[in-house]
């Protein structure tokens, strides 16, 4: 795979990958084929590479990352391109969180309405019952000759009878709507991993990934890539990264500030 990449073959390059290649792997030399592609000025083939979910974030020899190794070779175009993945990535991460603080405030609104639901059946509960009904109660209260009083006033059924079975079948009975809370339950319990699976996103990066963090990376020489396209005197390139917010006060390993190289 790096040796297609080096070579410029961008048909054996997908073929390598679809026949299983591993897309980040490094060489002696700590490159990997995303860092060759842009060593070489192969933005063809770069761009299938990131399409296949190759990463271009990892540092290689000395800690210079690809965006290093595209800046210091002048490549303006690659370097677009990579900035661009860069800003994808960021957006995704964004979406990620954005995805993730949306379901975490609904969850906090449904306990607040089931605490809410709780309240009102407690209180239904507490005005709506009646309650047992004192001797003073019953006797003004005109009964109708025939009219049998049900409720919790009511007298209990005779053992062995047709309506105390009727009693007892309704107290043992589970309410429908209980019956289907715990059907429901089950379901979101069983929906769950799906949902954890549409958010975690892409795996190559458990990191925060901005533009301005990415270009801010120093090698182990202390070079930034807006520091190496100064050295270089790539004023276009390091025009790209002072709009991008670059700091222009960047220290390099022997002190040397970004005027002084210049």
């Amino acid at each position: 795979l790096h040796l297609a990449c080096e070579e410029g073959k961008q048909k054996m390059v997908n073929m390598i990958i679809d026949y299983g290649a591993k897309i980040n792997f490094r060489s002696s030399e700590q490159l990997t084929p995303v860092m060759i592609a842009c060593s070489v000025h192969e933005d063809s083939i770069l761009n299938d590479l990131i399409q296949y979910g190759a990463n271009i974030l990892l540092p290689g020899k000395q800690g210079n990352t690809a965006l290093h190794i595209a800046t210091r070779k002048g490549y303006q175009s690659t370097v677009q391109m990579l900035l661009d993945e860069i800003k994808n990535i960021q957006d995704q991460q964004i979406a990620i969180k954005e995805e993730e603080e949306r379901e975490r405030l609904e969850m906090l609104a449904d306990a607040e309405e089931d605490e809410e639901d709780e309240d009102d059946d407690e209180e239904g509960e507490d005005d709506g019952g009646g309650g047992v009904k004192t001797e003073e109660q019953i006797e003004k209260s005109p009964e109708k000759p025939g009219v049998a009083v049900t409720g919790e006033g009511a007298p209990p059924a005779a053992p062995g009878s047709p309506k105390a079975g009727a009693e007892v079948a309704e107290a043992t009975a589970v309410p429908a709507t209980e019956a289907e809370g715990e059907a429901e339950g089950e379901a979101e319990g069983e929906a769950e991993p799906e949902e954890e699976e549409e958010i975690k996103g892409n795996k190559e990066y458990d990191m925060e990934v901005t533009i301005l963090n990415q270009i801010e990376i120093k090698n182990d020489n202390c070079e930034t890539c807006f520091a190496l396209a100064v050295k270089m005197q790539l004023w276009a390139i390091a025009d790209i990264y002072i709009n991008l917010g670059a700091d222009v006060n960047t220290i390099g390993l022997n002190g040397n500030t970004m005027l002084t190289r210049s």
